[in-house]
């Protein structure tokens, strides 16, 4: 094992690379806890994932012609 990320002297500045982190909820818990919050909310991040994934998705149908991004990759494929 290696360490990924640091923790300032005085121990209120962490960093990491670890990607998915924050998906799991025990995690994110750890972390708000280490950083002063006593009972942090619990957040369901994959359904929040979602829900805006979806917004997106609405926003990119509403303001965007798929059939023309779509007929363009085609030309340049």
């Amino acid at each position: 094992d290696r360490d990924d990320g640091a923790i300032s002297q005085d121990n209120r500045i962490m960093g990491t690379y670890l990607h998915g982190l924050f998906d799991e909820q025990g995690a994110c818990k750890a972390l708000l806890e280490w950083a002063g919050l006593q009972q942090p909310e619990a957040i369901d991040y994959i359904a929040l994932r979602e829900r805006e994934i979806d917004r997106l998705a609405d926003v990119l149908d509403e303001h965007l012609d798929v059939g023309a991004v779509l007929e363009s990759c085609r030309l340049a494929g």
